[in-house]
């Protein structure tokens, strides 16, 4: 049930009091432990002459006789509240009043109320950490999609923007931080401070954010138009490992703030790391809320991967500093729009490292591995479309899933390039041309998916996009209706006539497993951008497939008897998989074994997705993808190699309970042996699929690490306990585990029992899951039913 509309809040004033805990300044009755006493004053205006206000609120108590309504033209009470009743069902408070209040009118109302802080990360949690064998406590927020109606009464949909004017009173022992920069912090009564933070900009109650806690912070200047402070914020024994995500958050701010056109509204931006979120971590402006391992890095302890990870997280949140804070999707329904672009974004924005690191990630090349990510889930008749309505606060939970992101991006991606760029100015893409026009014009507001293609439309036509109609200017909406509304992408199945020196496509559904006989608007049709590699020139150029019509290419040069192979969709700008005749199929392999660096990364990594999945769905013999798989031990990209082995181990799972895994086992030791690369995580393999060299190193690495850690306190993430290179933990712990059975087990549940590092206790967790026999897995499986091992340690 939604909001009536007929009251639309302007700004609230805010004053909250959380009880966490007594320490050394302040001492309360214990039993207002994790309580909040505060009070809001929300001000609106009436659109349309009512006798209620609706309002959300969970897990809250209203003081009844603090109840005030103010008419602001009068500056007098003029009506009373006359009572008010509550839904569990609809999470809604209706308060019934003496008269009606007038259209074109503002109003204020004022609530004192009582709350809890509660331990399940939603709403205005609290939790807890080691530091310094001290336990301690603080409390932070999280709000999105539905929950800041757990913390104060409020309008509590996406589009119910207001300012927000914040005070907390909290123990001195504490420091207190909002979405805005701290006005000023004075003395409220014996114990207490009262800090007072500047006005927000107008934004969405889900991006409302504060904490208390004993924190300490590293801090640098972004080079924006106002010069942002960004802070860096984590537990005092942790501020060592911020530094590369307060560079990587100057770095982010700057393009983005070039890249969209539009400045960064924002004197200051907080990056907070805590114990635990729902989330990897949360966009709220101005105050972006990580958990501690996917912001924290440093290189005596995090392995390089954390790295790449920590730059991607940050660039993906401060993206949503102008996609989703900026400007914020009219309901839950377009998630998509907010999480979709950012995790396009993200891998701009985390590339950009010259000033943090020297070296880059090659994120360009990595994007494929989202979109095949995306294809995974999508190629069922389970899945569903990437807009979907959303009614409840349940449903709106349930979007937040990789069909959002992932397939959000890819779509996304996939508009990106067939925009291409604008005439008059090469370096900037139509693509973008519409996105500036759309942060334009909606700053401060909220968009659906339509508004964004009538921005694309402009930029189409300003720049003459032309579509699937010759001579035609690209039909925007058309064209993406059909991928966001209808699940599932097509395969494009071409065969080539190479005297005639052209190919035939024709495209379907690409499913597998059963149709589950979901009916689809668009009878699963699409408009398809096809993109194919000249090698003559080395360029790529675009056609389209349209709906069920086949589509002939004629192009001697490129299709003709003298190209051994020819190569559809080479990098990977498209969402759809390609399925060759075998004569391709036979010659892409020999190229592969002959010289791979002649094809492109990402094209080399869908082609091993693509052959495997598609003999998944008994489209191509899974002698081809094998072939095509044998060039793997010499390739020496990440990418590429990563999705082979992914796509091996699936056969794997499927030969591990029969004799014939013996086979497999030595056809994987001959695949791995060559990975040394101990920073490439396919490594990992070689202790897996029993490469003897790596198996010796590993147990005698774990007996060392037992020996010298097993019989004291240390913790495993001490330099001066475990001698293990970060990047090496992983494939050591699981491979000590696997072989040493309840010893190993038992280790690790000790050390990360103790372990207070995030990213540590991750690499523990995963060894534990390394054990082989089932008593022990049923062992650590009541270990976490017991609590022992946190149920949120998994991550996000």
């Amino acid at each position: 049930m939604r909001l009536p509309t007929n009251l639309i809040p302007y700004e609230y004033d805010l004053w909250i009091r959380p009880f966490v805990v007594p320490d050394d300044y302040i001492s309360f009755n214990t039993t207002w432990n994790f309580t909040t006493d505060g009070n809001v004053t929300i001000y609106f205006t009436c659109v349309t002459p009512t006798t209620q206000i609706v309002l959300h609120g969970d897990n809250i108590e209203l003081i009844e006789h603090s109840l005030l309504l103010t008419n602001l033209a009068t500056n007098k009470a003029d009506l009373s509240i006359t009572g008010h009743n509550y839904s569990d069902v609809t999470q809604m408070f209706t308060f019934t009043l003496s008269g009606t209040l007038q259209a074109n009118t503002n109003y204020s109302l004022h609530i004192d109320y009582y709350g809890n802080i509660t331990n399940d990360l939603k709403g205005f949690y609290w939790q807890t950490y080691q530091e310094y064998g001290v336990t301690k406590y603080m409390a932070s927020t999280q709000f999105q999609p539905t929950d800041a109606r757990r913390a104060l009464p409020c309008f509590d949909e996406p589009a119910m923007k207001a300012v927000f004017v914040v005070h907390i009173i909290h123990s001195v022992g504490f420091t207190a931080l909002a979405n805005q920069k701290m006005n000023r912090t004075e003395i409220f009564a014996k114990g207490w401070n009262a800090t007072h933070f500047d006005p927000t900009k107008k934004m969405s109650t889900y991006l409302l954010a504060f904490a208390v806690a004993d924190f300490g912070y590293t801090e640098m200047t972004a080079n924006t138009i106002r010069n942002t402070t960004i802070r860096v914020w984590s537990q005092k024994s942790q501020v060592n490992q911020t530094y590369f995500a307060a560079c990587m958050a100057k770095t982010a701010l700057e393009y983005y703030e070039q890249y969209y056109g539009y400045e960064f509204p924002l004197e200051k931006q907080d990056l907070l790391a805590v114990p635990q979120l729902s989330f990897g971590a949360m966009e709220n402006w101005g105050l972006v809320i990580y958990r501690d391992y996917v912001l924290l890095y440093d290189n005596s302890t995090y392995p390089y991967s954390a790295k790449q990870h920590v730059a991607v997280d940050v660039s993906h949140e401060l993206a949503h500093q102008w996609f989703g804070d900026l400007v914020t999707m009219a309901w839950w329904d377009d998630i998509w729009l907010n999480e979709g672009f950012a995790s396009l974004i993200e891998f701009k924005g985390s590339d950009l490292t010259s000033a943090c690191k020297p070296d880059t990630f090659d994120m360009v090349d990595q994007f494929v591995t989202d979109v095949q990510g995306a294809m995974a889930l999508d190629q069922y008749g389970t899945s569903h479309p990437i807009y979907v309505p959303v009614a409840t606060a349940a449903e709106a939970n349930q979007v937040f899933d990789d069909i959002s992101y992932d397939k959000g991006g890819a779509v996304l991606n996939q508009l990106n390039h067939t925009l291409g760029l604008m005439p008059s100015n090469p370096n900037k893409t139509v693509f973008l041309d519409g996105l500036q026009q759309y942060l334009s014009l909606h700053a401060y507001g909220n968009a659906a998916h339509d508004d964004l293609w009538a921005a694309l439309q402009d930029a189409c036509n300003r720049n003459n996009v032309t579509g699937w109609v010759p001579g035609q200017v690209l039909n925007v909406s058309e064209y993406m209706n059909r991928w966001i509304l209808q699940m599932g992408f097509p395969v494009v199945n071409v065969t080539r006539n190479a005297a005639a020196g052209q190919i035939t496509l024709a495209q379907q559904r690409f499913l597998v497993g059963p149709d589950l006989g979901v009916r689809s608007p668009y009878n699963y049709q699409w408009y398809t951008p096809l993109w194919y590699f000249d090698p003559t020139t080395g360029n790529t150029i675009l056609d389209w497939i349209v709906l069920d019509q086949q589509k002939t290419i004629t192009n001697a040069a490129i299709f003709g008897p003298q190209q051994s192979w020819y190569l559809l969709n080479p990098q990977v700008y498209g969402m759809y998989r390609v399925n060759y005749d075998a004569a391709n199929w036979n010659a892409l392999q020999k190229q592969l074994l002959t010289n791979y660096t002649v094809i492109d990364v990402r094209a080399r990594a869908q082609l091993l997705d693509d052959a495997f999945t598609l003999s998944r769905a008994n489209m191509l013999p899974y002698t081809t993808a094998l072939n095509l798989a044998s060039y793997l031990p010499k390739e020496m990209h990440f990418v590429p190699l990563g999705v082979g082995m992914s796509q091996l181990q699936y056969i794997g799972k499927m030969f591990s309970q029969t004799a014939d895994y013996e086979f497999y086992q030595n056809y994987m030791t001959n695949m791995v042996k060559n990975q040394s690369d101990p920073k490439n995580p396919i490594n990992s393999l070689n202790c897996q699929f029993n490469v003897s060299t790596c198996v010796q190193d590993a147990n005698r690495a774990f007996q060392n690490l037992l020996n010298t850690c097993g019989r004291n306190t240390s913790t495993t993430s001490d330099p001066t306990c475990n001698s293990i290179p970060p990047d090496q933990r992983a494939a050591v712990y699981c491979t000590g585990v696997a072989n040493m059975g309840l010893v190993g087990l038992n280790f690790m549940v000790q050390k990360y029992a103790i372990e207070t590092v995030g990213i540590e206790k991750q690499a523990l967790l995963l060894g534990m899951s390394c054990v082989q026999s089932r008593w022990l897995n049923d062992k650590l499986m009541s270990l976490v039913a017991a609590g022992v091992i946190e149920h949120s340690a998994a991550g996000t």
